[in-house]
């Protein structure tokens, strides 16, 4: 609220509604004293065990026991970090630096399922894409990266194991046809109240940190997939496992050379 005083000796009042800035700065701040913290904690350990070595000696066993926890601190350290910056530039560029391209939903899947490596677990990823051949608008490499997080979302929070599967869908809706990737786990799965927080930046199902993560997969996820005129679409039961679902605007005019080796087959168990 401000108060004027005009040439003519007329005060003016002017009042502006500050909600929406007020609102953006106390999620900066949230975010930013959030993101302090994350960093902190294996920023921590990595001090402590590296300030423990050079204080004691240490049997060889016992230098390798801290340094691989000084290891796996500074990996989630690099991950925390590399997940912050691509969060921030896609925020930041809105889309303007994807590369989009039409591209088939097999060689999406394909290309993700060759790159998904999961430490110590010899699961493999159920395939069913009937819907295969068909072509979405999008970036290949930041949609294999939505996959890709979802897909090692459903690896981590099935510690008890169970099938991954993905398959392929299709549906129709407000006059338009789209193609949904499905990942379904047998996993922990998510009450309502979790599910309601799934895409909020650092959290995690697993509050306990035995599970790894940075809790920032799934706001990627969400900004990748929406970015591309896409949606994310979770369902979750507790100790049932979880099914998402990227949906994507199905492109109906266009036809490939050649068809797609993945069309209308089932990957293999």
């Amino acid at each position: 609220m401000s108060l004027v005083l005009t040439a003519g000796r007329d005060l003016l009042l002017y009042l502006r509604d500050i909600t929406s800035e007020a609102e953006v700065n106390r999620m900066k701040s949230e975010f930013l004293s959030t993101a302090a913290h994350e960093l902190r904690t294996p920023l921590a350990s990595i001090f402590g065990f590296a300030e423990l070595m050079l204080a004691r000696k240490m049997s060889e066993s016992q230098q390798r026991e801290v340094l691989g926890t000084i290891h796996r601190q500074s990996q989630l350290l690099i991950n925390l970090i590399n997940e912050l910056l691509d969060l921030s530039r896609i925020e930041a560029r809105q889309g303007k630096d994807f590369h989009r391209q039409l591209c088939r939903v097999g060689t999406i899947v394909d290309s993700t399922i060759r790159g998904l490596l999961i430490k110590n677990d010899r699961r493999q990823v159920k395939l069913h894409l009937p819907h295969g051949a068909e072509c979405i608008m999008v970036d290949p490499e930041k949609t294999q990266q939505a996959l890709l997080n979802v897909l090692s979302n459903a690896f981590k929070y099935s510690p008890d194991g169970g099938d991954i599967a993905l398959s392929t869908v299709l549906r129709e809706g407000d006059g338009d046809r789209q193609v949904g990737i499905r990942v379904t786990d047998q996993g922990m799965g998510m009450t309502g109240e979790q599910l309601a927080r799934v895409f909020e930046r650092f959290w995690r199902a697993d509050p306990s940190g035995s599970i790894p993560g940075t809790g920032l997969g799934m706001s990627l996820v969400k900004e990748i997939v929406e970015l591309q005129e896409g949606r994310v679409q979770i369902e979750s039961m507790p100790h049932q496992g979880t099914t998402v679902t990227l949906w994507f605007p199905l492109t109906t005019d266009f036809v490939l050379s050649r068809p797609s080796d993945m069309s209308g087959q089932d990957g293999p168990d």
